[in-house]
């Protein structure tokens, strides 16, 4: 859980593999500086940012039903554009914030 004012960082080859990422307020979770293109995340849910820079991040992997009201963009810590989400596993994602990015 990264609740406001929290930063999750996901870099280089790394992955975030299964976990579940819950984002509150102003708490993020940002891809921008990976160097493999994509990585995974369980699940993403509340409302806080999701940054992609240029990467793709492949949520769904534990299954879960959830729902993500924040923004999902480009950008970042370490900049990039173009960056894309990729939906996997069985559960159910709900996106209902207004999501800004170009991949």
């Amino acid at each position: 859980t990264t609740n406001s004012g929290g930063q999750t960082y996901i870099a280089g080859g790394a992955s975030g593999g299964a976990a579940r990422f819950i984002l509150n307020g102003s708490g993020l979770l940002d891809i921008s500086g990976l160097t493999t293109g994509s990585t995974t995340a369980g699940s993403i849910e509340g409302n806080g940012s999701v940054f992609l820079g240029a990467a793709d991040l492949a949520v769904g992997g534990n299954n879960l039903s959830t729902i993500f009201s924040g923004v999902i963009q480009d950008g970042g810590f370490y900049l990039g554009a173009g960056g894309s989400l990729t939906k996997t596993g069985t559960g159910t994602l709900i996106l209902s914030g207004t999501n800004t990015y170009t991949g």
